[in-house]
């Protein structure tokens, strides 16, 4: 039986160290130096002697080590032997395959005994084979060159299963990408829509945080309905006010057409609003005269202020009850619309809270005039407003007090201060507080500046009052709220804070004419 020789032995022999470098010895001790002398440099030549040293030692130090190492820090090829290796460190491994190949040896032994028994046995079949050699060979260059044909077609097989395992993917990502862009196009289309026709609040928030916008926003349609109101009370003003004349218009100088019923005109003669009753017909029209008045001012103190209450800037509280007072809101001289720009509470905590968008707009330092008309307990209704003669008051920073005459040089003499309207240099007096009356007298709290101009509406009483429900006259209906019944185009509506609306039958809607916003 053949047996196996042992394993080789390493045939690489190191390439031998040149010696380790010598240790640095210090050969100068500065401490020495410094102590024998104090007060003298340090010797450079010393220095430099102590550094080559050093120098010199690291220098063999990295010497050495490139005998061993790669500048990478392996270790060099040739630099371990079999001298370095633990003796007998490689014997377990010869000695285990030793024991494998072995049986494996023997039994190939057996097989070449088996062999040399059926050589003849072929050398009979080779002549037979050899015959059947020559046929095959023609095969097997048929066969050959199908192998080769499938080969290629196999290559070709993979590589169109890869690019179709490709196109799959790239097929799944667009369908996700036209999904997403799917969604985002129907929630553009919702804000679209938001944008273009909602009503008749805000748009819905959820519509607008899909495209990162915050706020409130009304649409487009909503806009449109405001600037439509605008328009046709515009349109409704004209139609039913003709202007001041000194006798009744014989047409409407908007339309050139006759004056329809209900149209008011200021006659300048007579001093006093009338109203067309029917064709060529005009009567004197009654407008109401309002309770007493107070008016406060505030300034705003930041930007978008949210709203204003207690006392004003000249420290009167505010004092008002939205149920019963009739209440109007100036911001920086300019009527605000109610509910829109603004909400009332009161009386108790009596406040004005703003509204957006007019929240948006209003700017530190604005100044706000809420105007507040209480009623009296009975609600006296005059047959007009007489304007005051003021041409012979002579203002000179000292004169107080003026009488008070109508266009005919008749006294007038107001019932009380809160049935006078005036204006002094521009500004809303406040009875009772800028002026007082006294008869036919008005007496200023501050005397009047050289120049200031000055306006005064007096109300003269019809001589009847009225304590609740409407009550009708000079062919107008007067109530706090709007009719509901007899109502025909060009019926006129008066409240008791002096506001003039008309009915416009193809709007259908109350057109206002003059007074304070409804």
């Amino acid at each position: 039986m053949a047996q196996i020789d042992t394993l080789a032995e390493p045939r690489t022999t190191p390439t031998p160290l040149t010696g380790f470098p010598t240790p640095p010895a210090r050969g100068f001790s500065f401490t020495d130096d410094q102590v024998n002398n104090p007060t003298s440099k340090t010797p450079g030549d010393r220095l430099d002697a102590e550094f080559d040293r050093s120098n010199a030692a690291v220098a063999g130090v990295i010497t050495a080590t490139e005998t061993s190492l790669n500048p990478d820090g392996t270790l060099k090829s040739a630099t371990v032997g079999s001298a370095q290796l633990v003796p007998g460190l490689f014997d377990f491994i010869a000695n285990d395959a030793i024991s494998q190949v072995q049986p494996l040896v023997d039994q190939a032994q057996g097989y070449s005994s088996a062999a040399q028994a059926s050589a003849t046995a072929a050398d009979t079949s080779a002549t037979n084979a050899q015959t059947q050699a020559t046929a095959a060979a023609g095969s097997a260059s048929t066969a050959s060159s199908a192998s080769a044909l499938a080969g290629t077609s196999q290559t070709a097989a993979a590589s169109s299963a890869s690019q179709a395992a490709a196109s799959a993917s790239l097929a799944a990502n667009e369908n996700n990408d036209a999904q997403e862009q799917a969604t985002q196009a129907d929630l553009a289309r919702q804000l679209a829509q938001g944008w273009a026709e909602h009503m008749p609040d805000t748009i819905p928030p959820a519509l607008l945080a899909a495209f990162a916008i915050t706020g409130d926003h009304w649409s487009s349609r909503w806009w449109a309905n405001q600037a439509a109101i605008a328009a046709g009370q515009a349109i409704g003003f004209q139609t039913y006010y003709l202007g001041a004349a000194a006798s009744p218009p014989a047409s409407n100088p908007a339309t050139g057409l006759p004056p329809i019923v209900g149209a008011l005109y200021f006659d300048t003669v007579l001093q006093e609003m009338r109203v067309c009753t029917g064709p060529g017909t005009w009567a004197s029209f009654a407008s109401p005269s309002g309770g007493s008045t107070a008016r406060y001012q505030y300034i705003a103190t930041t930007n978008a202020q949210a709203s204003i209450s207690g006392p004003d800037a000249l420290g009167n509280p505010l004092v008002m009850n939205p149920s019963t007072d009739a209440i109007t809101v100036y911001h920086q001289g300019d009527l605000l619309k109610p509910t829109r720009d603004y909400a009332l509470a009161g009386p108790t905590s009596p406040q004005v809270s703003f509204n957006n968008p007019f929240r948006g707009t209003i700017l530190a330092g604005d100044s706000f005039d809420v105007i507040v008309v209480r009623p009296l307990s009975s609600t006296a209704y005059t047959s007009d407003r007489v304007k005051c003669i003021t041409s012979s008051w002579v203002f000179n920073g000292t004169n107080v007090t003026f009488p008070l005459v109508d266009p005919h040089g008749q006294a007038v003499t107001p019932q009380q201060a809160s049935y006078v309207q005036a204006s002094l240099g521009g500004t809303i007096l406040e009875p009772g507080v800028d002026f007082t009356v006294s008869l036919a007298n008005l007496t200023f709290t501050l005397p009047p500046q050289k120049d200031q101009a000055v306006f005064v509406l007096v109300g003269v009483p019809l001589g009847g009052s009225v304590t609740s429900g409407p009550a009708t006259g000079g062919g107008a209906t007067y109530s706090a709220t709007p009719p509901t019944s007899g109502v025909t185009a060009g019926s006129l509506w008066a409240t008791p804070t002096s506001q003039l609306f008309v009915w416009d039958g193809n709007l259908n809607v109350w057109i206002q004419l003059a007074g304070g916003d409804f």
